[in-house]
């Protein structure tokens, strides 16, 4: 069964929080090791998260499965205002947890 997430970053200089769905394995005790370990850095996030949607978050881009470059679906990708909107939105395809990258770390949200 899947534990629904979303991973977003926040660009400081736009002032807004971009962020896109993964599918599979979204709670804290399986996500925040990943990220933690091999998403720590700003440049690397942004990559993961200009591929739009995923289906399964890996330790590359190489390997992680996303709904547009490896299923041909549309590109997606949210972008809110502010954090507040994003915690709105979050839930919009039923995520149990946002992660978000800010100032060099992940903070989770239930």
């Amino acid at each position: 069964m899947a534990t629904r997430s979303r991973i977003a970053y926040r660009d400081a200089d736009a002032g807004i929080f971009k962020s896109v769905y993964v599918h599979w394995d979204g709670s804290p005790d399986t996500r925040m090791p990943l990220l933690t370990e091999y998403w720590n850095t700003l440049p690397a996030v942004k990559e993961l998260i200009s591929n739009g949607n995923i289906s399964s978050l890996c330790t590359t881009v190489e390997d992680t499965i996303f709904y547009h470059r490896d299923r041909n679906e549309d590109l997606n990708m949210m972008i809110s205002e502010s954090f507040e909107e994003l915690r709105w939105d979050t839930g919009s395809m039923a995520e149990e947890y946002l992660y978000v990258f800010d100032n060099g770390e992940w903070l989770v949200y239930e």
